[in-house]
């Protein structure tokens, strides 16, 4: 969601249920991503370090949350931002809706 423009188009209207992401942090950086998606029609990518700086000083997120929020985004940015390519797969777009089917 964080890196991939195309993903977040497939998900916004069609399959996506914020109840399928089960912890407060992915929640939180779920609902960023689109937010991020409404306004510019792409995914935040780089862009989600601001946002999360943001959040923490306008929605008061509590600690523990950040921290959390924190290490989910140092992952991303250890897997994508060495230039690496986020490609989107039509077998995980196929799986989702198909989970979105059953639900």
């Amino acid at each position: 969601m964080i890196v991939s423009t195309d993903f977040l188009k497939q998900i916004k209207d069609n399959i996506w249920r914020p109840e399928w992401i089960e912890t407060p942090e992915y929640q939180r950086i779920a609902r960023w991503c689109l937010a991020h998606f409404e306004e510019y029609h792409c995914a935040p990518d780089r862009d989600i370090e601001q946002i999360y700086m943001a959040s923490i000083r306008e929605e008061g997120i509590p600690t523990a949350e950040a921290q959390l929020i924190e290490g989910a985004l140092s992952a991303v940015s250890g897997d994508y931002g060495s230039g690496e390519q986020f490609i989107l797969r039509t077998s995980t777009i196929r799986r989702s809706s198909s989970f979105a089917n059953d639900g």
